[in-house]
C-alpha cells in the first residue's frame, strides 16, 4: 500500500486512468514480487525509473478530461488540478517522504575516523562480508560479500549507525544473529569501537564497544 500510495498519490491517482499506465504496470509488478524490503517503498530512487511514465500518464488523462469539459471549465480543471498535484507532492514529500530527516543520520568526521580504524585491522588479502555501507570502502579487495552472503569469510564487518536507523522489517534480528553465530562458530573482536565491530575468523583479543554490547542485548 505504501508503494502505490507513495507513487501514485503524489499524481492524484490521474496516472491509472490512462492507457499508458500500462506501460508502468511490469515495473511495479516486478517491485511488487521482489524479495528485497527496499523495492516495496516509494522512498528509495528505484521510483525514478517509472516516475517519467507516471507523469506523462496524468498529463494524458488530464488532457482527457478537458476535452469532456466546455471550453471555460477546460481551463479552471487544468489549472485546478495541477495546484493540486503540486499540493499532494509536497504532501507527500514533508509528510512521508521526509527527505531532510537523513541530515541527522550522516556519519560525522570522528565516527568515520573509528569506522575507518577498525576497517585498518582487516588485511589486504583477506575476505570480507560487510553491511552495506562498508562495502564500498572494502570494494578494492579481490574478496568481498554482503552481509550473510558468505558464512565463512576472514572477517565480517558491521558499522550499525551507517544504517542510520532504517532497519527493514527482521533487518536488526538478522544482524544479530550474524555477529552471534560468528562468535559462536570460532569468530573473534579483532575491533570494536563505537557503533562499528570487526570479527576475524579464528579468534581475536579486543572487547565488544559498548553500543554494539547494546545492540545485541537488544538495547
Amino acid at each position: 500500500m505504501k508503494l502505490w500510495g507513495g507513487l501514485l498519490g503524489a499524481w492524484l491517482f490521474l496516472p491509472i486512468l490512462s492507457p499508458l499506465f500500462l506501460v508502468a504496470i511490469p515495473t511495479l509488478l516486478e517491485r511488487l514480487w521482489s524479495s528485497n524490503p527496499a523495492l516495496w517503498s516509494a522512498s528509495f530512487h528505484y521510483s525514478l525509473v517509472i516516475a517519467p511514465v507516471l507523469a506523462f500518464a496524468a498529463i494524458d488523462t488530464l488532457s482527457r478530461i478537458r476535452g469532456l469539459l466546455p471550453g471555460r471549465l477546460r481551463q479552471i480543471a487544468a489549472g485546478a488540478v495541477s495546484i493540486a498535484v503540486l499540493a499532494a507532492g509536497l504532501v507527500l514529500t514533508v509528510g512521508v517522504v521526509r527527505p531532510l530527516d537523513e541530515l541527522g543520520t550522516y556519519t560525522w568526521a570522528g565516527q568515520a575516523a573509528e569506522i575507518q580504524s577498525c576497517l585498518d585491522v582487516i588485511p589486504p588479502s583477506a575476505s570480507v562480508s560487510a553491511s552495506d555501507a562498508l562495502l564500498p570502502h572494502l570494494s578494492h579487495r579481490r574478496e568481498i560479500y554482503l552481509l550473510t552472503m558468505r558464512t565463512d569469510a576472514d572477517y565480517v564487518a558491521i558499522d550499525l549507525a551507517s544504517y542510520g536507523g532504517h532497519f527493514f522489517a527482521g533487518e536488526q534480528t538478522q544482524i544479530r544473529d550474524t555477529i552471534t553465530r560468528s562468535l559462536a562458530g570460532g569468530y573473534g573482536v579483532a575491533c570494536s569501537k563505537g557503533t562499528t565491530v570487526v570479527l576475524r575468523r579464528g579468534g581475536g583479543s579486543q572487547s565488544m564497544s559498548p553500543e554494539v554490547a547494546a545492540f545485541l542485548g537488544g538495547a
